[in-house]
């Protein structure tokens, strides 16, 4: 488990130019193998689509978006505006990946033990089009 969990923790690294895509992108509206990119305020994640209903990933992270991780399983649960005051998690936008707000993940499990938050999205970019 801690090493799924540092693996999947790598896997959230680096900003890189480039404007937004000034789309919300659904997981559940693409096929299983379609790859993506997130970037964030610091991380660029590579993401190749495993269950489009889950939000379950292989996801690559960057720090610098030339060197990344090797992937790891990465649940890309929806978009969030991230920890409440109180201390609870508000997810807005289930299955969504929504430029200006932050993801919620499960990190290797849907289990609310390995849940982190990414920084705000900047960018959401389509690298491939798998076949249905």
């Amino acid at each position: 488990m801690g090493l799924t969990c540092a693996a999947a923790l790598s896997i959230l690294a680096a900003s890189i130019g480039a404007g937004s895509t000034g789309q919300d992108v659904s997981l559940r509206g693409l096929n299983v193998g379609q790859e993506l990119e997130v970037r964030t305020e610091a991380r660029v994640y590579r993401l190749t689509v495993v269950d489009p209903k889950t939000g379950e990933t292989r996801a690559a992270v960057s720090t610098d978006g030339v060197d990344f991780s090797q992937p790891a399983k990465v649940y890309f649960l929806g978009a969030t505006q991230g920890r409440q005051p109180r201390g609870g998690e508000m997810l807005v936008l289930m299955g969504q990946i929504k430029p200006g707000l932050r993801v919620e993940l499960g990190l290797g499990s849907l289990s609310r033990f390995d849940r982190a938050f990414t920084e705000p999205v900047t960018q959401v970019r389509l690298l491939s089009d798998a076949a249905e």
